[in-house]
């Protein structure tokens, strides 16, 4: 106690300006992290890392938490140090690739993900620690360079889910009695990841081949045993790697002729995001709450319900001092303070 009583300025968090600063911005709750709380396991990775802890040091985010009226609004301001703002400002990331969602073969849309970023980033933060030719000596060893991996891709990730719900159980498909009773949870799902350099990425999927992960139809890879198994469709070109819940999903959702059902407000809001995320709470609910039966569980989903009705978060590019962005919990009644 006498420590903290006694300590000087410049060793507490008093000398830290995002700390002290974002209290002067009224809000509900505050939270203050710091990447210098994972600087003390440095001393025992097995491997030390050339200037690993000047990346590490001095990284720090302040959230704002406050009830509004409809919702639950957590805004964060994320501000990197010297070396991570030095790469961050090298290699800026893209907005959203929206057009990857806009064909999605559902009106019922439970959640989705896009993100954006320069995939160069990856070469440029082993060249900040000075570990690309270690971790070039070690993959080549699987005939690959670090570049291969990285600039397979061109940055963007998409992720939609929908349809969730539960199957009536099938009679071909009969084990034993309980199988018969018991319903199956459904979706169908994309996820799509443009390829970046073709050269690199066929010799990616060609190592992918060796191991037994895929199989090569012509010029299209697709999934192996492992991921038929485990029910997921992949397939992949010179132009998209997509794994996809079921071949029909894949089908529809390549051919560009189906349109997701999503507000355009929404669409508006992640409009030069570099990530967002969406997740209908309610809907989803709806989709299994015929399913729960009676009693507490039933009223618990009815009034969750009732209740949340989705949740929004973006994130804006780094604009050369910081990053912001935006978590939402939105409720049903718009007018009633969430707090309630």
């Amino acid at each position: 106690v006498n420590g903290y009583f006694t300590q000087k300025e410049e060793e507490s968090l008093a000398s830290v300006d995002v700390f002290t600063g974002m209290f002067k911005e009224k809000a509900d709750g505050y939270v203050f992290t710091s990447s210098n709380s994972y600087l003390g396991a440095l001393s025992m990775m097995p491997l030390q890392i050339p200037k690993l802890e000047e990346l590490l040091k001095d990284n720090y985010s302040a959230f704002l938490l406050n009830f509004e009226d409809g919702k639950i609004v957590a805004r964060s301001t994320s501000y990197p140090n010297k070396l991570v703002t030095s790469v961050l400002k090298e290699y800026p990331s893209p907005a959203v690739n929206l057009p990857l969602i806009e064909h999605y073969p559902s009106e019922h849309i439970n959640g989705l993900m896009l993100f954006s970023f320069n995939p160069e980033i990856a070469g440029g933060l082993m060249k900040q620690l000075e570990v690309e030719g270690l971790v070039n000596g070690f993959l080549e060893k699987a005939g690959l360079t670090s570049q291969d991996i990285y600039k397979s891709f061109k940055g963007d990730i998409a992720v939609v889910l929908s349809d969730l719900g539960m199957a009536q159980p099938e009679p071909q498909a009969k084990k034993d009695e309980s199988s018969m009773v018991h319903k199956k949870p459904v979706y169908k799902m994309v996820l799509n990841i443009p390829v970046g350099d073709k050269a690199s990425f066929f010799k990616l999927m060609d190592k992918a081949i060796a191991q037994g992960l895929l199989v090569k139809q012509g010029s299209v890879y697709k999934g192996g045993m492992l991921l038929s198994m485990v029910g997921m469709y992949l397939q992949a070109d010179d132009k998209n790697l997509v794994l996809a819940s079921d071949s029909l999903t894949y089908t529809q959702y390549m051919a560009n002729t189906g349109k997701a059902v999503i507000d355009q407000e929404m669409l508006n809001r992640f409009s030069g995001k570099t990530g967002v995320l969406y997740f209908d709470i309610a809907n989803t609910l709806n989709s299994f709450i015929q399913e729960a039966g009676e009693g507490g569980y039933h009223n618990s989903m009815k009034t969750a319900r009732e209740t949340f009705k989705d949740v929004i978060a973006t994130s804006d590019k780094f604009d050369g001092k910081s990053t912001k962005g935006v978590f939402e919990l939105r409720m049903q009644n718009e007018k009633q303070n969430s707090l309630v």
